[in-house]
């Protein structure tokens, strides 16, 4: 997975992307997190990969419609 990339009303962007699993081929936990305000949330291991990157996307773009926080330098 490609990271994918949202950004907020303030020019911050938020970032989803895979995190590497040692254990598995296909990552199932996906990181959404935010560059200007570093909020992040984490998918639950439980999910497959298209659930948890789902989930993610969702997440990010909620996110990003209300945060006005600014870059981070």
């Amino acid at each position: 997975m490609q990271d994918i990339r949202y950004t907020t009303a303030g020019g911050a962007v938020v970032t989803v992307s895979a995190v590497p699993e040692e254990s598995s081929v296909r990552p199932r936990i996906v990181r959404a997190a935010c560059g200007g305000c570093a909020t992040a949330e984490t998918s639950q291991s439980p999910l497959s990969y298209e659930d948890a990157a789902g989930w993610a996307k969702k997440w990010a773009n909620q996110h990003a419609a209300g945060c006005r926080a600014l870059p981070q330098t």
